[in-house]
């Protein structure tokens, strides 16, 4: 998809006799900007064009790792004084420099995100897949998009800021589908960087930890005796015996957890899913009713008619998906699936 993204960027027409550019092809703008004007500006976006415009592609495709390497190549030729700084004092303030704005009308983030956009936001989270925040797992994420113009799409988080880092407004990776609170609300200004949080597109929080509902007085239930150990108060919804935990999996390397304990801090994780104790309440509830023996049962007498696995009887016991290419699709699919696993459900896989 990233090699879609960047095709869809160059704007290109191809005829059998030759390639023509639609109007704001960001190709075009690269080569106006490149033009030699008695001063530094020009340099980064020759060096741009170069190749084929080899770095370009870089910069628009390039991983989370190559982008990395993107920001600390630009860094190093300002520092030496290839290109100029993206900063500049005004009248005692600082502001973008005229090599910034330069940059910011070819990475042309404003009229990427508007209605108006040949080639924009809507058509770049449609086929995303993303149908919820893949930072909370708690929001939906919709795009809806019909031909001449945008219904409703999520906001594009960028992973690190395009203030900072304005030649990367537009690319793949620094483009994140998310919901408003996590995007706005939580991680706002907060300084994500390549190198010590987890990306959604490269890992998924699923594989490294789980939600897990620990008890206060450890002797009060074991997940084994959930059926027979509830007492009525926890049923009329009383949930100050438990609190909401984040459990990191055996076997994950102490980088990656490290990495993704730094997401769920951002995101304060652990803190918003204890306002989801309700849920929780009900799905220890179903792992207690839902038997093997009953599940075993609806799959052996529907098999083939309703169910073609074990796991569509689960989704439909839970409302919700378990296979982790599939938690994309509904909010809190995540949680669903680690509490009811902990208190008895199996799934076939994780």
């Amino acid at each position: 998809m990233a090699g879609l993204h960047y095709q869809n960027l160059r704007m290109e027409r191809k005829s059998k006799k030759s390639i023509t550019r639609y109007a704001g092809s960001i190709l075009s703008l690269i080569d106006d900007a490149a033009i030699d004007n008695g001063n530094d500006n020009h340099r980064f976006f020759v060096d741009l064009a170069a190749q084929d415009y080899e770095w370009l592609k870089t910069i628009i495709t390039g991983t989370p790792a190559e982008l990395q390497g993107v920001i600390d190549l630009f860094e190093a030729r300002v520092l030496i004084g290839s290109y100029p700084a993206l900063k500049t004092m005004h009248v005692g303030e600082e502001v973008d420099s005229d090599f910034a704005k330069m940059i910011k009308t070819v990475f042309n983030y404003k009229h990427f995100s508007g209605k108006s956009a040949r080639y924009g936001a809507y058509h770049f989270c449609q086929p995303m897949g993303m149908d919820v925040c893949p930072y909370c797992n708690r929001n939906y994420t919709l795009t809806v998009y019909y031909r001449g113009g945008g219904l409703i799409r999520p906001e594009l988080d960028h992973y690190v800021p395009k203030s900072k880092y304005p030649y990367l407004a537009l690319s793949f990776y620094n483009l994140i589908p998310s919901c408003h609170l996590c995007n706005a609300n939580l991680k706002h200004a907060s300084p994500m960087n390549f190198k010590d949080f987890i990306h959604p597109y490269e890992h998924s929080i699923h594989e490294i930890f789980r939600f897990s509902a620990v008890f206060r007085n450890k002797k009060e239930i074991k997940p084994a005796e959930v059926a027979g150990a509830f007492g009525t108060a926890f049923f009329a919804g009383e949930t100050a015996s438990f609190d909401v935990k984040i459990k990191f999996r055996p076997g994950v390397p102490f980088s990656m957890i490290k990495r993704a304990a730094n997401n769920a801090r951002v995101f304060k994780l652990q803190q918003i899913y204890n306002e989801h104790k309700d849920l929780i309440e009900e799905m220890i509830t179903g792992a207690a009713v839902y038997s093997d023996e009953y599940i075993d049962t609806l799959y052996h007498d529907f098999q083939g008619n309703l169910f073609s696995s074990r796991e569509d009887v689960l989704r439909l016991l839970t409302n919700n998906y378990s296979a982790k290419a599939e938690m994309p699709k509904r909010p809190f699919s995540k949680l669903t699936k680690d509490i009811f696993a902990e208190f008895g459900l199996k799934y076939s896989s994780i």
